[in-house]
């Protein structure tokens, strides 16, 4: 009743012997998930993202791996109340298991963190909430980048058709009732001469000048 599956009956007969058997195989059951929490740790460690586990019930923490026990500064056995970390209560207020990924900004550390919560079998068959903090801040910039890539010149900095016609979509969906704007379309004229008498690089050197203007 205590766990202890080296001990053995042989008073019993044949119940002795069944007894024995459950026994060896409940032994051999935790010896295998004591192996599995293991693994998972080693890999859960060997990873660059925040990751702990709580028990959805007491919302006490049951496991941390390296990062999050040095980012969170909280140890197993506590709850979000006793830990006192806004940034482990923020992680637990904004995800639970069942709910897609979501991002947020942290401020202190200039980085965006994407959240991924899901149920895991820990231990005794009962699940526990997964959580993995990945940060995501250079794929982030890096979309930024090929975003403006796509949207702009790269001559001038300015929209391009494309760029422009997204911007004008935005601008058009967040005006009230009533709201106007106004649309003013540029041209320069010349430029063509300009390109032929004096070549295309000082033809771009009057396409900047007028953006800087």
């Amino acid at each position: 009743a205590k766990g202890d599956y080296t001990q053995k009956l042989d008073f019993m007969g044949d119940l002795s012997e069944t007894f024995n058997w459950m026994a060896e195989q409940v032994a051999r059951r935790e010896e295998e998930l004591r192996t599995y929490r293991e693994i998972l740790m080693s890999v859960f460690d060997s990873l660059g993202s925040v990751i702990f586990l709580i028990d959805p019930e007491s919302k006490e923490i049951v496991y941390l791996n390296h990062v999050a026990e040095s980012l969170l500064e909280v140890r197993p056995g506590q709850t979000p109340q006793e830990a006192e970390s806004p940034l482990f209560s923020h992680i637990i207020s904004l995800q639970q298991p069942g709910y897609p990924p979501c991002e947020y900004y942290d401020n202190e550390r200039r980085r965006w963190i994407t959240v991924y919560a899901d149920a895991l079998c820990w231990s005794e068959d009962r699940l526990y909430w997964l959580y993995n903090c990945v940060d995501v801040t250079q794929e982030k910039l890096e979309r930024e980048r090929l975003t403006k890539a796509a949207q702009t010149d790269a001559l001038t900095g300015v929209y391009n058709r494309f760029g422009g016609t997204a911007l004008l979509d935005t601008i058009l969906a967040g005006l009230t009732s009533g709201e106007r704007i106004c649309l003013c379309h540029m041209d320069m004229d010349g430029l063509k001469k300009v390109n032929d008498t004096y070549g295309h690089t000082e033809g771009d050197r009057h396409l900047v000048r007028l953006r800087v203007g």
